[in-house]
């Protein structure tokens, strides 16, 4: 999906994939990045939303994150550092959408690991944690808590990844 910058899709149907695309897409330019690491990073938010970001505005959203005070599952920021363009952060619950906590912290790790391969970086650490959040089913059932994972790309201009 590609979100058209007026929080709008192609069907000119307001859907929370298009809204964030949009706001992505503006802090970008603000951010000093390239429009195609812009638009790469819009197919990746979009992606990591799954379903969910094809869901109309005009909807409650699916579950009631707290990533944001909104309770979209999708948080921006830019991070200001002296001599230096600002640096665009991104904070997405990948799994907003799924029946239960433990569903949304498998849909978070699968995205997680999809950015990791995408831009070739390691989740050992990850890996080691997360029987911690998810035991797998020879362990006996999910944590009672179950897992949000929150993924948080942050961009400078010219980076390869973020």
């Amino acid at each position: 999906m590609t979100a058209a910058p007026t929080g709008t899709d192609p069907r000119s149907t307001p859907t929370l994939g298009s809204l964030t695309g949009g706001q992505l897409r503006r802090l970008g330019v603000v951010a000093g990045l390239s429009r195609s690491d812009v638009e790469t990073y819009a197919r990746v938010l979009a992606d990591s939303l799954g379903p969910v970001a094809e869901r109309p505005l005009s909807l409650p959203p699916p579950t009631r994150t707290f990533l944001s005070d909104d309770h979209t599952p999708v948080e921006f920021s830019l991070s200001f550092r002296p001599d230096a363009a600002p640096s665009m952060r991104v904070l997405v619950e990948p799994g907003c959408g799924a029946d239960s906590l433990a569903h949304n912290g498998r849909v978070g790790l699968e995205a997680i690991r999809a950015m990791a391969r995408r831009w070739q970086f390691t989740t050992d650490v990850l890996d080691e944690l997360q029987d911690l959040f998810l035991p797998g089913p020879t362990r006996g059932a999910p944590s009672p808590c179950g897992a949000r994972w929150s993924c948080g790309p942050v961009a400078h201009p010219g980076s390869r990844s973020i």
